[in-house]
């Protein structure tokens, strides 16, 4: 699923992907604007611009590709056509489908959100980049270390 590429590329949190739009998108500056980000203490007022790395565009280019295409039935009629991931309705429904396909699939002990702990240890352990503690910081929207070294599970042969 594009969703599930999407989570690891992008460090993004389950509720922070369900409500991204079109919108916050932007192509041509780089950037994805993530609206009321979750921080302790503060619950509005809170958006957060982060950069859109090669394998977050990558995907959302092949998503928008596919905005107003005609399906099998002539009519595309996704159910938030403005949302980036037009369907589930819900946030919780995601995590629901991501536990239906580890089952059926036969993956135990996993899930959505260890994606986006997966993706923070991928950006610590990315050469090529050799993000900073506080790089790595603003893509996942960690303030401070001790809460962020949480999500990292760093394996020794990728350094």
């Amino acid at each position: 699923s594009p969703m599930i590429e999407f989570a690891v590329e992008s460090c993004m949190r389950q509720r922070e992907i369900h409500e991204l739009t079109w919108a916050n998108v932007d192509f041509g500056k780089h950037t994805i604007a993530i609206e009321s980000r979750r921080t302790p203490g503060r619950k509005q007022g809170n958006d957060h611009v982060i950069p859109m790395r090669k394998g977050v565009r990558e995907v959302l280019l092949r998503e928008y590709e596919k905005v107003g295409k005609v399906t099998r039935n002539r009519i595309r009629l996704p159910a938030r056509p403005d949302h980036v991931f037009g369907k589930p309705a819900t946030s919780g429904a995601i995590s629901d489908r991501f536990a239906r396909l580890c089952k059926r699939v036969g993956i135990e002990d996993l899930r959505f959100h260890d994606l986006r702990h997966e993706g923070i240890s991928r950006l610590f352990e990315d050469r090529e980049s050799n993000y900073s503690i506080p790089q790595v910081g603003h893509i996942s929207g960690h303030k401070k270390w001790e809460t962020l070294r949480r999500y990292t599970q760093l394996n020794a042969e990728n350094f």
